[in-house]
């Protein structure tokens, strides 16, 4: 199971994301006198990367049939998309409702690091599975 490549990026991604959910993910400006806030994952945000980090590390133990891991790995991938569309309604309702902007935080890349990964490893599964598929042609 480890020694598969697609199991190493799925497993630096679910390391990735899981450090994006511990992380503040944006800096809180306000426009006039006050103090800067450090905005963590909020509920919806934390859900949607939890969510992410259990399907990644889901899709590692399915290392026997790479189908099912196919679609768990593009499950992941589109949570990652949805966790970024989030972050962006999320972070600006709150800058409306408290008036101020908005800095990045290096965390707020983590879940990009971690989509990459887990694209990587699709294609890695995708390779495998074509050599499989190949070889039994041979065989039959």
């Amino acid at each position: 199971m480890i020694q598969r490549i697609q199991t190493v990026y799925l497993l630096l991604a679910v390391i990735a994301a899981f450090v994006a959910l511990t992380q503040p993910v944006a800096l809180l400006v306000p426009d006039t006198i006050g103090e800067n806030i450090a905005m963590y994952n909020n509920i919806p945000l934390y859900v949607v990367l939890l969510l992410a980090c259990t399907v990644e590390v889901f899709s590692i133990f399915l290392y026997k049939n790479r189908l099912r891991q196919l679609h768990w790995t593009a499950t992941a991938l589109i949570l990652i998309v949805l966790w970024y569309a989030t972050y962006g309604i999320v972070v600006g309702y709150k800058c409306q409702e408290l008036e101020c902007h908005w800095d990045f935080q290096w965390a707020m890349l983590l879940p990009f690091v971690s989509f990459v990964l887990v694209y990587m490893a699709r294609r890695a599964i995708k390779a495998d599975e074509r050599l499989v598929r190949s070889a039994d042609r041979l065989r039959g």
